[in-house]
């Protein structure tokens, strides 16, 4: 993290909220232009339902399928279209937000820094948060809002290769 905070450079309380459970995902679903594919739409997905982390969130979710599917123009390779769709699955499941009233110091974050919190009310020590928005104030103390940060979102693993197109020859002179 790059800043701390506590009861000393924390003014007043804080406010914790969730985000509501339509924006939390159990499945993600990637439409993109493939470049291997001569630029063709492809779609590619995260997690696959034969997963065991797709059953695990299914079942957390009281068995409802949250599943979203989105268009990204601006990505063209299958891998990258494939991380995004781990990565933003897995960051709609921090449902987490806090939001409170910081010490002028806090005046050098910026939105996308990850900051410790030590708080006696929730029993947090040194718990992460991503700093989403920063209002500075007229007396320049600095209102803060933040979501809670998990490492692992951001870890990247092995992926299988990526699926060949089926493809048949179809000869035009045939009868």
């Amino acid at each position: 993290s790059v800043k701390s905070f506590d009861e000393s450079n924390v003014l007043g309380g804080l406010n914790i909220s969730y985000a509501d459970r339509s924006k939390r995902l159990n499945r993600l679903t990637v439409k993109f232009p493939n470049r291997n594919k001569n630029f063709e739409d492809d779609v590619v997905a995260y997690p696959e339902t034969t997963s065991l982390q797709y059953s695990n969130w299914y079942a957390e979710d009281q068995n409802e399928d949250l599943h979203n599917e989105i268009s990204l123009d601006g990505v063209t390779d299958y891998y990258q279209a494939l991380d995004l769709a781990e990565f933003i699955t897995k960051e709609s499941r921090t449902q987490m937000f806090i939001d409170f009233k910081a010490q002028p110091e806090a005046i050098s974050l910026e939105a996308g820094d990850i900051i410790s919190l030590t708080h006696t009310t929730p029993s947090w020590s040194s718990k992460e948060f991503i700093v989403r928005e920063l209002t500075i104030n007229s007396d320049l103390t600095v209102n803060i809002k933040a979501q809670e940060y998990d490492s692992s979102i951001y870890q990247w693993g092995t992926k299988d290769a990526e699926p060949e197109e089926a493809w048949q020859f179809i000869d035009p002179f045939a009868t």
